[in-house]
């Protein structure tokens, strides 16, 4: 089976983190917040530089001082009810660290808050930074330990006390997002003058995959709605997960926990950071390697939730239906806001509609 065409290194290949050098004045904005709002660490900024890589608007900086270092996120404009959320979120975080799991700890900054009000209208949450790799995804990786690492993670967000628990709830195909897509994939393809003429190609080109994967998922959508829910990540992709050694040291970015099907958790982080192991080894893995990499990585999963052992094309049903509604949301910024700042990763969710068929082995 080929698999040259897909599996290409995408905006996730890069295995060592990224930080850019800041100029003096933002620098200094940053060693004052720290030294104002965390001055019980009584430490000495050494160093301030910003994170860098494909996010969007990224306002993360990492703190290097002679004792520890941080990330610092620095948020704009947050309401009221905006910043009890954040201020929740950092609470389960602590709630977690404090039960070995793996992630940073929250430092609690001025009036014992996490998010801290600093002035302007800004906001700033503190957390210890982990050093090491992003999951470098070389065949050589041991994939069932990334598997029992992903289901222990979820094992104990199990047991986060109710309080805690996140308020958001997956957002499952709603009538908007099919909207989009039946307008974008109608034989008159009127919508498709609002795209850039790239990303008008690429739609064209894919309209067949995307057709039926669309069919498949929208026969599915009773099942994933019914599915059994719990606190998951729902973006675990491989710059979400800090490496050292061989040995994972932490998960990141906890604004992906949500309440949401257990099985799209499963299907998506399957998805995400195994085709991150076959790119990386040029596609040059037979089709028994490739299901021998699935089978490791789900087995290892299913060591902490075996109730959700399932066939593989119902995983890999979970994992498309969360890039459909992806491409959903970039098709809606397109029409109805004229914004293309996602467009960029609209071939990358298109090509994860065939890779997944690859993945799960389900092709026709």
């Amino acid at each position: 089976m080929a698999t040259r065409h897909f599996f290409s290194e995408d905006i996730f290949s890069n295995e060592t983190p990224i930080f850019s050098e800041i100029d003096r004045q933002k620098s200094d904005k940053i060693k004052f917040i720290f030294n104002t709002f965390y001055d019980h660490l009584q430490a000495d900024v050494i160093t301030v530089r910003k994170s860098g890589g494909f996010e969007i608007n990224s306002n993360n900086f990492l703190i290097e001082t002679e004792n520890a270092s941080y990330l610092l996120k620095l948020f704009d404009k947050l309401d009221e009810t905006e910043a009890v959320s954040l201020e929740k979120q950092a609470a389960l975080m602590s709630w977690l660290f404090n039960h070995e799991a793996s992630c940073p700890s929250p430092v609690k900054g001025e009036g014992q808050r996490y998010i801290c009000s600093i002035g302007n209208g800004e906001w700033a949450g503190l957390m210890t930074f982990v050093s090491g790799l992003y999951f470098p995804g070389s065949y050589a990786c041991d994939v069932r330990k990334m598997g029992e690492a992903v289901g222990l993670f979820h094992a104990q967000l199990r047991a986060v006390p109710n309080e805690l628990k996140p308020d958001r709830q997956y957002p499952f195909l709603s009538t908007l997002d099919k909207e989009m897509f039946e307008r974008v994939l109608s034989d008159s393809n009127n919508e498709l003058v609002k795209f850039p003429e790239s990303e008008k190609s690429l739609l064209i080109e894919n309209k067949s995959l995307l057709l039926n994967t669309w069919n498949k998922v929208l026969t599915f959508e009773s099942e994933l709605s019914k599915s059994e829910q719990g606190v998951v990540h729902i973006d675990l992709h491989p710059h979400n997960v800090i490496m050292n050694n061989g040995e994972l040291s932490a998960f990141l970015d906890f604004d992906s926990l949500m309440i949401a099907p257990v099985k799209m958790m499963i299907g998506f982080s399957a998805y995400k950071l195994l085709r991150q192991v076959v790119s990386k080894s040029r596609n040059q893995l037979s089709r028994q390697e490739i299901n021998d990499v699935v089978e490791s990585y789900l087995e290892g999963v299913y060591k902490y939730f075996p109730e959700f052992r399932c066939e593989r094309n119902i995983i890999s049903l979970f994992a498309s239906a969360e890039i459909c509604r992806r491409i959903a949301y970039i098709l809606r910024l397109n029409i109805q806001d004229e914004n293309i700042q996602w467009n960029h990763v609209l071939v990358i969710q298109i090509k994860g509609l065939k890779e997944i068929e690859i993945l799960f082995d389900i092709l026709d």
